[in-house]
């Protein structure tokens, strides 16, 4: 949805601006997808964050106070930033080797200045590779991706959601929450259909895929049942 969101910005929202200062209020955009900033990211705080703003917004601007631009794809599906501690203890339980239950326990922490007390993923860090021993450098990207990618699939296993993107996130905190009884009234959305997307890696960008390059299968159901309780 880059050129999208381009086009409002460089088009759209200069017009808003002008309609809300001729008649005394102010028109302000916030674009969840720029503006998290790297540090962020970094500390795992990019949901907690979107969602933050979300509420801001709501509680600033009580209609319109949401639009959703959804496309073909379903999006990052981020791990829980944090696990209640009875919750994750159970998780930990099912979690098969001791290698992978102390992987898990390495990237969640328990804080129990937190009440009450729940585990806290941790900020992403790579680890020192020495200069020599004919090793190459860690690509931090695709070091993280491998790493979330794992802790995924071991709390995916071992029950926790860990399938709901952070699109989702944000639509069921700005439209689809149950206390927002008159959302269907200020609530805006636009969904996109791109018509004969190939199955390949030419799609990516456009819609989620595999390692393989061939359509995530879950991740298209999912967007889906989303696109239908949107409806």
């Amino acid at each position: 949805m880059g050129a999208e969101r381009d086009a409002l910005a460089a088009r759209v929202f200069p017009r808003l601006e002008q309609l809300c200062a001729a008649r005394g209020a102010r028109f302000q955009a916030i674009d969840l997808r720029w503006g998290i900033s790297p540090e962020a990211g970094m500390d795992q705080q990019t949901v907690r964050l979107c969602l933050a703003e979300i509420h801001r917004c709501q509680a600033l601007s009580p209609r319109p106070n949401f639009i959703v631009l959804l496309g073909d794809k379903y999006g990052w599906r981020p791990l829980p930033a944090t696990i209640p501690a009875d919750t994750f203890t159970e998780l930990s339980a099912r979690v098969q080797s001791n290698e992978d239950r102390s992987f898990l326990n390495a990237w969640y922490r328990r804080d129990d200045n937190a009440v009450p007390a729940d585990y806290v993923l941790q900020s992403r860090r790579v680890p020192d590779v020495p200069r020599d021993g004919g090793q190459a450098p860690v690509d931090p990207q695709a070091w993280w991706v491998a790493t979330e990618e794992k802790l995924r699939r071991m709390l995916g296993e071992a029950g926790a959601d860990v399938d709901t993107s952070i699109t989702e996130h944000e639509i069921l905190a700005g439209a689809l929450d149950p206390d927002l009884p008159d959302a269907e009234e200020h609530v805006f959305v636009f969904v996109r259909r791109l018509v004969d997307l190939p199955d390949d890696s030419r799609a990516r960008g456009f819609r989620d895929l595999d390692a393989d390059d061939r359509p995530n299968v879950l991740a298209g159901a999912r967007l889906r049942s989303l696109k239908e309780r949107l409806r």
